[in-house]
């Protein structure tokens, strides 16, 4: 499929567009059968959606590339992330990226509804250990919210982690963690102290005493 077909493609918006400037972004799912893919797809659409990351010496560099930077990156850390389908950009500043469906996953807030607290101690626990390998490479997601964090349904509860979008690296490991953590419990309410101490286990207590402290202070 050409990036014509691909732009024009028929879909279904999931979120109202993003702009920024003169810039525009959206996400849209596409049932089935694009690209040779036999189950859904996540589309993403950007017009003049730049950031100016000093990996491209700070000139004007869509976002979706950034995504697709760190979702590889991230992959091979062995983080699990989405498959990557298709990825080009156009004419007019435009860019397409579209990515698999994960399936037989739900959101981390709707998966500790139902979880019970010995599933609650290993989603968590889950969580942290995908973090924590991120961020032993000094990436910052920078988009740590529930809806980003996928739980797979059966065990072992892997997590998956999704929108790169605004991913970038950082000077040290403990920054990332602080900042990605920090969002994570302002975004998430039902997360408890227990929550927070079965997170942080996947983290070295050593390495980020700053962090534990901080993060179980602002649950009790």
């Amino acid at each position: 499929m050409d990036f014509e077909a691909l732009w024009n493609q028929q879909s279904r918006i999931v979120q109202p567009p993003n702009y920024r400037g003169a810039g525009s972004s959206s996400v849209a799912v596409v049932e089935r059968g694009v690209l040779g893919v036999p189950g859904r797809v996540y589309l993403k659409r950007q017009q003049a959606f730049f950031c100016r990351p000093p990996w491209n010496r700070f000139r004007n560099t869509p976002t979706l590339r950034r995504e697709l930077r760190f979702i590889e990156l991230a992959r091979s850390l062995g983080v699990a992330v989405p498959t990557v389908v298709h990825y080009a950009e156009g004419s007019a500043d435009r860019a397409v990226l579209v990515i698999e469906e994960i399936e037989g996953a739900g959101d981390l807030e709707r998966t500790l509804e139902s979880a019970d607290a010995r599933e609650r101690v290993t989603v968590l626990h889950n969580v942290g250990a995908l973090l924590a390998t991120l961020h032993s490479a000094r990436i910052l997601h920078g988009a740590i919210y529930p809806k980003h964090l996928l739980v797979e349904t059966a065990a072992p509860r892997r997590v998956w982690l999704i929108d790169f979008e605004k991913a970038r690296s950082v000077v040290s490991r403990s920054w990332a963690a602080e900042r990605d953590l920090a969002r994570l419990l302002r975004h998430a309410p039902f997360i408890n102290v227990p929550d927070v101490q079965a997170l942080l286990s996947a983290y070295s207590s050593r390495e980020f005493p700053r962090l534990r402290r901080r993060l179980e202070a602002a649950r009790e």
